[in-house]
């Protein structure tokens, strides 16, 4: 758009000279100075019609060139999206077409395998139908020639003891005949009944005495263990606190390893702590230690051996008598050694 713009500006003229003037009356020369301001106005035109005209066509272009873009994005964004998609089903079509194969490449080896199972299982099944059918045969003919063989038995054991006492048998069989044609088997069966009540009350009764019997003796063995038990407990409980020495079963073992050297292991009764169990066995590996146990030592823990084999293997079987002889075997004291004085004391 055209536009006028005005300057104002006033300027300064210095001015300065001299003159020859003529001769009046003596003639001369004269100077002079000054300065003259003058107000300039400068109107300046501008003509931008051109620059609008450029301006405008520039923009008309730089317009239709944002619409390319714009048109050229959408279309590359368009062409993205196409292509993403195509390529995202490809990958999925091409994922489960690969799955769906190794799928059906697996259920058509189970389908084999299957079939293959089921056929050995139907041959098991015809063998098996086989050998049961045989079997049923095989019992049938057995059981035949068994029952007619102890048919036979028993016929033949009948006759002999029929003929072995023949009076009596015939003399059995006619009186049945007898009793069956007259009325003396009614008699014959009350007396039968009085006799057999009489006969299974006294029965009772002697149940009864002898189960009395067993509880009685079963109280008697009771009190007297129980009587027993309380003389000892009297004997080894003392009336007053007296402190005394008290012995406590303590095992101590002493194993020798190629790897981790000799090692010590203790194994003490319920009756001591952990702490004093350890006190034990330091203790113990200071002790001086024989060769051998003693005969004497020997034939107590032989003795209490055996004991609680008996007491912890019990049956009358040939398999316990089997474990407990072999267990026997197996006490040997010959590579075990003992404490020098015989002694190992733990104070309470």
């Amino acid at each position: 758009m055209s536009y006028t713009r005005s300057f104002t500006k006033t300027i300064a003229v210095h001015y300065s000279g001299s003159v020859s003037y003529p001769a009046s009356q003596s003639g001369g020369t004269t100077s002079y100075s000054g300065t003259a301001y003058e107000t300039v106005t400068v109107n300046v035109n501008v003509d931008t019609d051109p620059f609008d005209a450029s301006v405008a066509q520039c923009n008309t272009g730089v317009g239709m060139l944002t619409g390319s873009v714009v048109a050229t994005e959408a279309a590359q964004v368009a062409s993205i999206g196409e292509a993403a998609q195509k390529v995202g089903s490809t990958i999925v079509k091409g994922f489960f077409k690969t799955v769906q194969s190794e799928i059906s490449q697996q259920i058509a080896e189970l389908r084999a395998n299957i079939d293959a199972h089921l056929i050995h299982l139907r041959e098991l099944a015809k063998s098996c139908v086989a050998k049961q059918t045989q079997m049923s045969n095989d019992y049938r003919r057995l059981r035949e020639r068994y029952t007619k063989l102890f048919t036979d038995l028993d016929n033949e054991l009948e006759n002999r003891i029929y003929s072995l006492d023949q009076p009596a048998f015939k003399f059995k069989r006619q009186a049945d005949a007898l009793s069956a044609e007259t009325s003396e088997g009614a008699a014959m069966i009350a007396v039968g009944a009085s006799e057999g009540s009489a006969l299974h009350a006294r029965i009772a009764a002697s149940i009864a005495k002898r189960d009395a019997m067993q509880s009685i003796g079963r109280a008697n063995s009771f009190l007297r263990h129980q009587q027993n038990m309380d003389r000892l407990l009297n004997h080894c409980l003392l009336d007053a606190s007296v402190s005394g020495v008290h012995y406590v079963p303590v095992a101590y073992v002493e194993t020798v390893s190629g790897a981790q050297g000799l090692q010590h292991s203790t194994y003490p009764s319920q009756m001591i702590d952990s702490r004093r169990a350890a006190a034990i066995g330091s203790g113990m590996e200071s002790e001086s230690w024989s060769a051998r146990v003693s005969a004497g030592n020997a034939g107590r823990i032989r003795s209490c051996y055996n004991t609680l084999i008996v007491e912890n293997i019990t049956g009358n079987d040939a398999h316990a008598d089997r474990v407990r002889s072999y267990m026997s075997s197996l006490f040997n004291l010959d590579a075990t050694s003992a404490i020098a004085s015989d002694t190992h004391q733990q104070k309470d």
